[in-house]
């Protein structure tokens, strides 16, 4: 058995950036950037107003002069206006191009409309209201950097720029393949000794809910030859490979002994954490990854979050980033001898432990936790305050 810290390594070692493509800005909403984008031009590209009102030069205030003749009106997308006579205003839109011989832009709420023109009251600051050219960026500025996951703001950002076409991680092609003859479709009737597959439905969720949708879908019987054709068919069309069940040490668990068959170097079996302890690693001669997970909803769902979606999103591009949650109180474990993923209840940032050191493999009890935290090897007690890693079950 290897420590968690070894697992997590020997996962990193052995896995690598994916493929880039190129997709479209309007299909790029998720995808994680896999090049450096610069603006093209200063950001705002011109000094820009931002509130109606009048454009005046803050000389001609500043010399007591309240009253301004308006000489024309500036809107958004014309070109620069020009003041003729320094003691008169141009009127202007939000969004307008600040008018040659303007400096200051005085808002309707703060002036009287009179014939002719508007005149101030209150008081004015020199550049109020404008957007100078170039405060947010400089041509040439980074925008974006390599390993930016595209969201809203961010995509807005490189419209912005004109970058239509952008380089991405590719996303890899995922199989989800679970064992056991007791395994029975979620449509179809039970007899008493049978249960309904759920671990499929709860890694394409989490999966789906990280931006990994090219999921196919396979089930083996408890039977050496029908196991190794859907290995088989799985690895050969997907770049991942995630198991459930078939990885313990029961007269039907014949997922190590399989993989080797085909060719998959196991690089570990079996970590000193609880729940998933059988979990194995491995790769095909191709590089396909292959990750075998106990049959136990709550293992599977550990040893997906706490491995698995992290090695995906590190070769993506994305670096993982470790919450941590504080002990809402004291919590006294059996043994030491393993890493422990407790699944919790975040009301953040306090973990309140569910009760007991969680081992049920039921669905409907961990529904009730929001992810689970990590307690270290070789330490049974943990105080409340202790501030301790969180891994949570949704998107993160």
């Amino acid at each position: 058995m290897i420590s968690v810290y070894d697992a997590e390594n020997i996962i990193r070692e052995n896995t690598s950036l994916f493929p880039e493509k190129v997709l479209s800005l309007h299909d790029a909403a998720g995808e994680v950037l896999r090049e450096t984008v610069y603006s093209d031009r200063d950001q705002p590209p011109f000094d820009r107003i931002t509130m109606d009102g009048i454009a005046i030069s803050f000389s001609a205030w500043e010399t007591g002069h309240t009253f301004f003749p308006v000489e024309a009106l500036s809107q958004a997308g014309e070109a620069r206006k020009i003041l003729s006579d320094p003691q008169n205003a141009i009127e202007v839109m939000t969004g307008a191009v600040l008018p040659e011989g303007c400096d200051s832009v005085a808002p309707y709420e703060d002036l009287d409309k009179k014939e002719g023109g508007f005149a101030i009251r209150g008081t004015l600051l020199r550049g109020q209201n404008v957007h100078c050219q170039g405060s947010d960026l400089k041509a040439g500025d980074t925008i974006l950097q390599k390993g930016d996951l595209l969201n809203g703001p961010r995509l807005g950002a490189l419209a912005s720029v004109g970058k239509l076409h952008l380089r991405v991680s590719a996303r890899p092609r995922i199989a989800l393949l679970s064992t056991g003859d007791e395994l029975v479709d979620i449509d179809q009737d039970l007899k008493p000794f049978q249960i309904r597959k759920s671990n499929p439905y709860a890694i394409q969720a989490s999966l789906k809910g990280r931006g990994y949708s090219q999921i196919q879908f396979f089930h083996a019987k408890d039977n050496r030859e029908a196991l190794q054709d859907k290995l088989s068919e799985a690895i050969s069309q997907n770049d991942v490979l995630i198991l459930s069940g078939g990885v313990s040490m029961g007269k039907a668990d014949f997922v190590p002994d399989v993989l080797k068959v085909l060719g998959v170097s196991i690089l570990f079996h079996k970590v000193a954490q609880k729940p998933g302890k059988p979990m194995l690693f491995g790769k095909t001669g191709a590089g396909q990854w292959v990750f075998g997970l106990p049959g136990n909803p709550v293992s599977v769902l550990v040893c997906l979050t706490r491995y698995i979606l992290p090695a995906l999103n590190r070769s993506l591009g994305l670096m993982p980033k470790i919450k941590t949650l504080q002990m809402a109180a004291d919590f006294q474990r059996k043994n030491s001898n393993f890493t422990l993923f407790l699944p919790v209840r975040e009301s953040s940032p306090k973990a309140h432990c569910l009760d007991g050191e969680f081992t049920s493999g039921d669905f409907a009890s961990l529904a009730k936790s929001d992810g689970f935290v990590e307690m270290e090897v070789g330490k049974t007690l943990f105080l409340k305050g202790d501030a301790l890693p969180f891994f949570p079950w949704g998107a993160s």
